[in-house]
Order: C-alpha cells, then sequence, then structure tokens
C-alpha cells in the first residue's frame, strides 16, 4: 500500500497504526519521514490541522481528479468520433440519421476544423511571404 500511494501519488511517506504494534510503521524511507515530521513539528498549533488529511479524504481527493481526467477522456474521444464522422460524410453521400446533439456536436467539429485550417493557411501563408522576401 505504501509503495503505490509513493509511486502514484507523491506521496512521501504512510504512517500506519495498528494495535499490533506500540509504534507506528513509516513508509517508504526513514529520512523522508523524519524529514515530513521536523517539518509538521515546526508548523504553528493553528497550521498543523490544516496539513493533516485522512485516507478517506485523499481517497475522495483522487476520486474527484480521476472524474475530471475521466470527463476530459470522454470529451475527446467524442470529438475524435465526430472528425472521423466528418471524413467518413465526405467519402460518401450523407444521410441523416443522427439526433439532434449528435447534429450539434457534429457541427461544433466542423467549425473546429475549418478554424484549424485557416491557422494552417495563415501559417503557411506567413512563410511563404518570409521566403519571397528572401530571395
Amino acid at each position: 500500500m505504501a509503495r503505490e500511494l509513493n509511486a502514484s501519488h507523491g506521496v512521501e511517506i504512510v504512517g500506519v497504526y495498528s494495535d499490533y504494534h506500540k509504534k507506528s510503521l513509516i513508509y517508504p524511507n526513514h529520512v523522508a519521514a523524519i524529514k515530513t515530521f521536523e517539518q509538521f513539528r515546526k508548523l504553528s498549533v493553528q497550521e498543523q490541522p490544516k496539513n493533516m488529511v485522512t485516507q478517506e479524504e485523499v481517497t475522495k481527493q483522487l476520486i474527484i481528479k480521476k472524474m475530471k481526467e475521466l470527463q476530459k477522456l470522454r470529451e475527446e474521444n467524442k470529438f475524435k468520433e465526430l472528425t472521423i464522422k466528418v471524413y467518413e460524410m465526405k467519402k460518401e453521400d450523407f444521410s441523416v440519421n443522427m439526433d439532434p446533439k449528435d447534429v450539434n456536436n457534429l457541427l461544433y467539429v466542423v467549425r473546429e476544423n475549418l478554424k484549424q485550417m485557416k491557422e494552417i493557411l495563415k501559417a503557411r501563408a506567413g512563410n511563404e511571404d518570409s521566403t519571397s522576401n528572401i530571395s
């Protein structure tokens, strides 16, 4: 568990409190644990609770972060799917069998692709102007 937290979440240490041990077990390395506890002791009494979190809070924060990442990936995938549909429609006859939400999303994709094409054309035009000035 400690190594997993350290590797995937950047947690320096994990303190494990158990009924079977008189002292807590500190993972993954002793030097980092001592450094962290010294920094914690230097904090004022008012600041210490701000830096204390439970495993449940860490888990909730991680879930929120991963949900945001998932939502972003879903949006990117939807955009890619609709871009593929645009290219497919260029190849064959267009038949309307999409619901209105998909049509709106498709319109968005078309507009975004047009913006990208305009930027590419502007960049090429800028390069041609600069090369024509050289010769």
